[in-house]
C-alpha cells in the first residue's frame, strides 16, 4: 500500500458573497493537507457573476454534488467543482435560485494551480465524479493516471475529508478504466455506486463503494467486452426518465448521445438517442449532469465545448434534451 497521497500544499478558499469576492487562507494542517476554520477573509474587488470570467475552455473535468450544503428538493441547489488544465481545483456553490443562466453563487479554490516545476498532485486525475456516502457533505471518487482508485468521503470549501484508497497505485486492472461515473444504480438513496467503462469496452458496476470498495465480488458486469464501448468518449451519471434508478448518459466518439435508462444491477434497460451521429455534440469537450434548477433530482446537463463556452440543458427527461442555456456567470 503506497504512503497517501499528499493532495496539496496550500489552499486559498474564495468566495463571492454581497457582491464581493472574498479570499481565505486557511491554517495548514501536518502533512501538507489544509485544515478547516482558522481563516479571515477579506473582500478584494467586486465580482460580476460567479463563472461569468472564467476560463472555462481551460476545465478538463466537472463533478456535482450538494459539498456546501443544500438537498434535493431544498433552497440550495447543487454545486459543481472543477478541475482546470493548470490542475487548479475550483468549487462553485450553487445558488437558491432557479435562472439556468447563473446557477452558481459562491467560487472557492480548494487547490491551488501548478506552479513552476512543482506539479500539483491533481495534475494527475485522470477521472473525477461526485459521489454520495452520507453522513455529510457528498464527496468524490478519483482515478488517477498511476492506475490508483480514492474516495474523498466529504467534500466542501475547505477541502477534501475521507480518503480512502480504493485500488491501490500501479494497480493492473485499474490503469485500464477509461470512464468513470457514481450514481444512484440501487435501491438506496445514495449515489454511491460507480459506472466504469474499461478501454477493452466492458461496462461495469460497483454497487456500495462506502461499504464494498471495487472488491471483484460485489462487481456486476453490464455489458461485456466489445468493441462499440471503445468509442464511449465521456459517461455521466443522471436522473431523466424517474425510473427507479439513476440513468446513464452517454456521448460518443462520432458525436452520438445517448440515454440508458434506469441502469441498475441487472444491466441496461433501454437506449433512447438524444443527439444523432456528427451532431455538434461531436465538440463537447466536458459533460456532467447536476441539479441546478428546479434541484429536485440531476437532471439538468452542462455541457463544456471545444470552443470555451459553457451551456445548460436544464430538465432533460425520457424525451431528451430540450433548451439550450448559455451561462453567464
Amino acid at each position: 500500500m503506497r504512503i497517501r497521497r499528499a493532495l496539496m500544499t496550500a489552499m486559498t478558499a474564495v468566495a463571492v458573497a454581497g457582491g464581493a469576492v472574498v479570499v481565505a487562507a486557511p491554517a495548514q494542517a501536518a502533512g501538507g493537507a489544509p485544515a478547516a476554520g482558522g481563516s479571515q477573509a477579506s473582500a478584494v474587488k467586486p465580482a460580476a457573476g460567479v463563472g461569468a470570467s472564467a476560463p472555462w475552455g481551460k476545465a478538463t473535468h466537472i463533478a456535482t454534488g450538494y459539498f456546501t450544503g443544500g438537498s434535493a428538493g431544498g433552497a440550495r441547489h447543487m454545486d459543481m467543482l472543477v478541475r482546470w488544465s493548470d490542475a487548479e481545483v475550483t468549487l462553485y456553490e450553487g445558488s437558491d435560485g432557479k435562472d439556468p443562466k447563473r446557477p452558481f453563487s459562491a467560487e472557492y479554490q480548494l487547490v491551488a494551480p501548478s506552479v513552476g516545476g512543482k506539479k500539483s498532485a491533481w495534475s494527475f486525475a485522470e477521472g473525477i465524479t461526485g459521489a454520495s456516502f452520507g453522513n455529510g457533505s457528498d464527496g468524490l471518487v478519483v482515478r488517477w493516471r498511476d492506475g490508483e482508485l480514492t474516495q474523498y468521503t466529504h467534500v466542501d470549501k475547505n477541502g477534501f475529508h475521507g480518503e480512502k484508497q480504493l485500488a491501490p497505485a500501479n494497480d493492473k486492472a485499474w490503469g485500464h478504466a477509461a470512464q468513470i461515473t457514481a450514481g444512484r444504480f440501487t435501491a438506496n438513496a445514495q449515489r454511491d455506486d460507480l459506472v466504469v467503462v474499461w478501454d477493452d469496452g466492458q461496462v461495469t458496476l460497483h454497487p456500495d463503494l462506502d461499504t464494498n470498495g471495487v472488491k471483484p465480488a460485489a462487481e456486476k458486469t453490464l455489458v461485456q467486452m466489445n468493441g462499440a464501448w471503445q468509442h464511449a468518449a465521456q459517461v455521466t451519471a443522471g436522473e431523466f426518465s424517474g425510473k427507479k434508478t439513476a440513468d446513464l448518459l452517454v456521448r460518443w466518439a462520432d458525436g452520438e448521445a445517448t440515454i440508458y435508462q434506469g441502469v441498475d444491477t441487472e444491466g441496461l434497460h433501454g437506449e433512447t438517442q438524444i443527439r444523432p451521429q456528427r451532431s455538434d455534440w461531436l465538440h463537447a469537450a466536458v459533460v456532467g449532469a447536476g441539479a441546478f434548477v428546479a434541484n429536485e433530482r440531476p437532471n439538468d446537463v452542462v455541457v463544456r465545448w471545444a470552443d470555451g463556452t459553457l451551456s445548460m440543458y436544464p430538465g432533460v427527461d425520457a424525451k431528451g434534451l430540450h433548451d439550450e442555456v448559455k451561462i453567464d456567470g
